[in-house]
């Protein structure tokens, strides 16, 4: 009996012991998060080169801002431009939070909540009835989108939202219509998806919608989706 209860004794100091520590390096850990992070301003140049390279397309960034949030670096873009020339997107905002534990679990990035701000696009339709997007920068050379690649590219995010948008439809020759302050989130999951969204119709009235999908990764025809 006295050698079980200096068993237990023993485990549990062990089992504070481990806790300080555990205690002891995340605050350590959060410390110099919050005074490395704000650094990052100052590579504004090499974030641009690498995030051009990652989309294949031109791209700048106005301003540049690090700052902490609970365990996590958070990095703001702001006054984005994608692509160049006519075909330019401008974003007033782009919120990055990397998961950290998951990227060093997955040795590979993982991003926690991904936020674009400020997407104004286009549909335009032309004399014969067909509908093109304009807002939307292209990338040279165009490659046929792959929903088994996009698919794939989910595993990377856990949150991602597009918030403070705007959608315009132009009929031909008729007055145009617009869809206004979009707010649309993705939460996504290894099985399921789920996608809210909320924005303003063209006469001011507001609507708001829900799209649950159960993705078959092998297979994405056979994944299933209910809508309200």
């Amino acid at each position: 009996m006295n050698l079980l209860a200096s068993l237990l004794n023993r485990l549990l100091r062990w089992g504070l012991g481990l806790c300080a520590l555990v205690l002891v390096l995340a605050a350590l850990y959060v410390s110099l998060g919050r005074e490395l992070v704000p650094l990052v301003a100052e590579y504004r140049d090499e974030v641009e080169a690498k995030a051009a390279t990652a989309l294949n397309m031109p791209l700048a960034i106005g301003s540049l801002e690090g700052s902490w949030s609970g365990l996590a670096p958070v990095l703001t873009a702001h006054d984005v431009l994608v692509g160049e020339g006519a075909s330019a997107v401008r974003l007033d905002q782009v919120r990055l939070v990397p998961d950290v534990l998951a990227s060093l679990l997955a040795r590979a990035p993982r991003i926690a909540n991904l936020q674009v701000e400020g997407l104004q696009l286009s549909l335009r339709q032309d004399a014969e009835g067909r509908w093109a997007v304009e807002g939307l920068p292209q990338r040279q050379p165009a490659k046929p989108l792959d929903p088994q690649k996009l698919i794939d590219g989910l595993g990377m995010l856990s949150k991602v939202s597009l918030l403070g948008s705007q959608l315009t439809f132009e009929p031909f020759e008729q007055p145009p219509q617009s869809l206004t302050y979009i707010d649309l989130t993705l939460r996504s999951g290894s099985v399921r998806q789920r996608l809210d969204g909320r924005l303003r119709l063209p006469d001011g009235q507001p609507l708001a919608f829900n799209l649950r999908v159960r993705l078959d990764p092998q297979d994405w025809r056979a994944s299933s989706a209910d809508a309200y």
